[in-house]
């Protein structure tokens, strides 16, 4: 290789594990651990009504709150999961709720208190939903394009880092 496309490559090569590691992550069928121990996919959770499994219920993982919501219920769902699924079944048991729009409230709960709260006054008021959290941000070009634009920003931050480390090209 010439020393010129040498560093392309590198970020390239960097790319793409950054990517493979996702990819470990990405598909939106993660896993929960339940009470007993036992793993169980995220995406078709058994519901406990009145201590007896019942239905699954559809939910997503931590890939799911972090297209629909952004880093913060992400890093949420993985450093402090104890705490968000207590969070999602409280507002599931106090707002009688499936499980998928739970979450999404509480992704949203977790990036903006305070615009979270305000949403659920106005819906109280109105008596109308005005956002449905559990498909924000879902839309597939929306997706497309926000890939795009992470792609492009890291191979940037990764220029910038190997020129500022001392290596010309």
């Amino acid at each position: 290789l010439s020393m010129t496309s040498r560093p392309i490559v590198q970020c390239g090569v960097l790319a793409a594990l950054v990517w493979a590691a996702f990819g470990l992550v990405l598909p939106t069928h993660g896993f929960s651990v339940s009470l007993g121990g036992t793993r169980r996919p995220c995406c078709h959770r058994l519901a406990r009504r009145n201590g007896v499994e019942e239905e699954e219920e559809e939910c997503y993982g931590p890939v799911g709150s972090l297209l629909r919501q952004g880093p913060v219920p992400f890093v949420v769902r993985i450093t402090r999961p104890a705490d968000y699924e207590a969070a999602v079944d409280k507002f599931m048991r106090e707002e009688r709720c499936d499980r998928k729009t739970a979450q999404g409230n509480m992704d949203f709960y977790f990036s903006d208190p305070n615009g979270w709260a305000l949403e659920k006054l106005r819906e109280r008021q109105t008596g109308e939903v005005r956002y449905n959290y559990a498909e924000a941000n879902m839309d597939p070009q929306q997706l497309a394009l926000t890939f795009t634009w992470v792609a492009l920003l890291s191979a940037v931050a990764l220029r910038v880092a190997f020129v500022s480390s001392g290596n010309t090209v």
